[in-house]
């Protein structure tokens, strides 16, 4: 497993590299996923809110992805995590693309998985209308009552 921190104005793609992109908001969630990547895939950590340096960089990821590359985001099922996806799905746009969400549903936790707080009316609200801005109806409609940390969460791949 090779990892590569750089600033944002540095990176560079050979074109054409990974056939899939994974955006993951914590540290030990990416780690995980680091480690099993797939051949074909990217994986970059947000560290949160994604930074303006960080949202550059992303671009020079997209420019130099295939056009039918798939681009998924994993967050926290809570509002954090939506707000953070809606900044990369808004690179996403800029660049001509749309992003997916992985594993940020309520079907998508296993049972038993520990929960940290009940997701406020206001902050549902929210959550759906970010859902809606971005084409996400199966997020919304599998949205549940609770929010749920990344890092409980079992990870996995996007199919």
């Amino acid at each position: 497993m090779s990892l590569l921190g750089n600033r944002g104005d540095s990176v560079q793609i050979d074109p054409g590299f990974g056939q899939r992109l994974l955006t993951v908001e914590n540290l030990t969630t990416f780690h995980e996923m680091a480690g099993q990547r797939p051949d074909d895939a990217i994986v970059i950590y947000t560290g949160g809110m994604p930074s303006p340096s960080w949202k550059r960089a992303y671009a020079v990821f997209l420019k130099a992805l295939a056009p039918t590359a798939a681009l998924h985001h994993w967050g926290d099922i809570d509002l954090g995590g939506f707000r953070i996806a809606s900044h990369i799905a808004k690179c996403c746009e800029q660049e001509g693309r749309s992003l997916r969400l992985h594993g940020m549903r309520a079907d998508a936790v296993l049972p038993g998985t520990v929960t940290q707080r009940e997701l406020a009316p206001s902050a549902r609200r929210e959550i759906l209308r970010v859902c809606e801005r971005w084409g996400w109806g199966e997020e919304a409609a599998a949205l549940g009552a609770l929010a749920v940390e990344q890092e409980a969460m079992e990870p996995c791949w996007p199919e």
